[in-house]
């Protein structure tokens, strides 16, 4: 898996000729729900699959103020990626500049440089300066780019959606059982 800075991305692209299938989101803790996204996105040959997520969680820098628990580390996330046969991870230093950034030249900027013939996104997933772009705005704007766009139902767990925030609160309530069973996966030591 070819691991790749949002700058050098920009400036460079990737894939050369080929397509791309592509998923965006932070992926704080690559989830039973996050892994459906990827599955949408490796299953794609002969596209290339592509994931964009962050070095660091996006709220650290939105809401210093606010302890953030993070899943798992840097590390393991590239790790899971390459073990679930991912392509390549373009990683954004989430910052004041990026932040700025428009969500449809976000869009515009993956699929010009990623070839991206098709994107799936959570249906809560936001992009852009202050989240104005929804889920149902970046599928409109997929399609205006030829890009095919799967908002992807999330998967439920007791009938509610597994999330990066349930495992955090049974993380903090002590309940390792009940984040590995929304994982998917052993919590790393």
């Amino acid at each position: 898996m070819q691991v790749i800075d949002w700058e050098e991305f920009v400036r460079r692209g990737w894939g050369g000729e080929r397509k791309s299938a592509a998923t965006i989101g932070v992926f704080d803790g690559i989830h039973r729900g996050h892994r459906a996204l990827v599955g949408k996105i490796t299953g794609r040959a002969p596209a290339l699959s592509l994931v964009v997520s962050f070095k660091r969680n996006p709220r650290r820098f939105l809401h210093p103020d606010r302890e953030t628990l993070d899943i798992m580390g840097l590390d393991e996330k590239i790790g899971i990626f390459e073990g679930l046969g991912v392509d390549a991870l373009v990683l954004i230093d989430f910052s004041l500049d990026f932040r700025r950034m428009d969500g449809v030249d976000f869009i515009k900027a993956l699929a010009r440089n990623a070839g991206m013939a098709y994107l799936a996104i959570g249906r809560d997933f936001r992009c852009g300066c202050g989240g104005s772009l929804d889920a149902g705005l970046i599928k409109g704007l997929c399609e205006t780019l030829g890009v095919e766009c799967e908002i992807v139902q999330p998967v439920m767990d007791g009938g509610l959606p597994v999330s990066s925030s349930r495992i955090r609160a049974a993380l903090a309530a002590g309940d390792r059982a009940t984040a590995e069973r929304l994982l998917g996966r052993s919590l790393m030591v």
